[in-house]
């Protein structure tokens, strides 16, 4: 969508000015998701502004962690049941893996400490 592209280029050009506004966008995005490829989608951009902005990010991931979580396992929750060739499956599995690749980033990126705060 237009608004996940305006704000991987906001995180791109306006440097640290831009994490208070992150926290407003990026919520009011985890409020309207409609499927999982959005919530993929909301995940790749907070895990630009972890890798960006490391350890000056963490109260922002320390906000969005909770809510990401709960996101992830409710879309995930709901395609159980699906078969393994359904749309719906693979993007539940698309989920998991960018779910997961979260997960290192921001062990990675010196915010470990957001999953246990």
């Amino acid at each position: 969508s237009a608004t996940i592209v305006l704000l991987h280029r906001m995180v791109d050009t306006l440097r640290e000015d831009v994490l208070p506004l992150m926290g407003d966008g990026v919520g009011l995005m985890l409020s309207r998701l409609r499927s999982a490829s959005d919530l993929s989608s909301t995940i790749l951009l907070v895990d630009q502004v972890a890798c960006k902005f490391k350890a000056s990010s963490f109260a922002l991931m320390n906000s969005l962690f909770p809510v990401l979580v709960r996101k992830v396992a409710d879309f995930t929750a709901q395609n159980v049941d699906s078969g393994e060739e359904s749309e719906e499956f693979r993007e539940s599995m698309e989920l998991w893996k960018r779910y997961f690749t979260f997960l290192h980033v921001l062990l990675s990126n010196e915010l470990g400490d957001v999953m246990i705060s």
